[in-house]
């Protein structure tokens, strides 16, 4: 949606709100657990399975830094072979993000 004619004024960010929202307010960590939780299914629905281990280890997880962040990962103990082959979580997160829109498109 493009803005045309008038005048923009002056913004005034406020600091105490924007670090609200870091933290997960205004709606943030909804909008976080679901995109967390569309990527976990969308690994848990390609995880290659043999014996189950792999799939018992996927974890989505909330914490804060100096920010709201969600982590979606594995942590088996062979978690990073699996990805290496499969490429589990990389494809899920590019699958989330193209439901979003915001797929990374290669020039």
């Amino acid at each position: 949606m493009a803005i045309t004619g008038g005048a923009i004024g002056p913004v005034e960010l406020n600091s105490k709100t924007i670090q609200e929202m870091l933290d997960g307010g205004y709606g943030v960590a909804q909008m976080l657990d679901a995109e967390g939780s569309a990527v976990l299914s969308a690994a848990l629905a390609s995880a290659p399975v043999v014996t189950g281990n792999y799939v018992s280890h996927m974890f989505i997880r909330t914490s804060h830094t100096d920010r709201m962040l969600v982590q979606v990962g594995n942590d088996a103990e062979y978690a990073k072979s699996v990805e290496r082959r499969h490429s589990v979580l990389t494809k899920a997160l590019g699958a989330s993000s193209g439901k979003r829109g915001r797929s990374r498109k290669k020039k």
